[in-house]
């Protein structure tokens, strides 16, 4: 029984990081969301089986990120 541990999606925006991790466990799959703050401090989120969710929230920080909102 092992899990997988794949990075999906990766971006810089205005040298801040944004990652996209999709783990595969025998119990399911988890998506993990991680973003730097502006004092490069950062913030971590997980998605229990909807990896869409995940998509969508990784795109949202992008575009808040780009915005300058976050």
């Amino acid at each position: 029984m092992e899990a997988g541990f794949y990075t999906q999606r990766e971006n810089t925006i205005n040298g801040r990081k944004i990652w996209l991790y999709l783990i595969s466990t025998p119990i399911g799959q988890f998506a993990i969301v991680e973003y730097e703050k502006k004092g490069l401090e950062v913030t971590r989120k997980i998605f229990d089986e909807d990896y869409e969710k995940a998509e969508r929230y990784f795109d949202n920080i992008c575009r808040r990120i780009i915005s300058g909102k976050l």
